[in-house]
């Protein structure tokens, strides 16, 4: 039985043999504020460098906050 990204709550980002982000769902898009076509193709090591520095605020001059934070 298989199961589609989409009916998974998990926040789930799948990376093909060079950590590059070939699938994305929704629980992802809603954990990272990040939309699919924002991330798709993108080395998953700069989205976790753009997440961390958005938690620290570090992004924009230091005056942004993570939704989370």
């Amino acid at each position: 039985m298989t199961i589609p990204l989409t009916a998974v709550t998990a926040a789930i980002a799948v990376l093909d043999r060079w950590e590059t982000v070939v699938r994305w769902n929704i629980a992802a898009e809603q954990q990272f504020g990040s939309t699919a076509a924002e991330v798709l193709g993108r080395p998953a090591r700069k989205l976790l460098t753009d997440v961390d520095e958005l938690a620290h605020g570090s992004v924009g001059g230091g005056h942004g906050r993570h939704a989370g934070a």
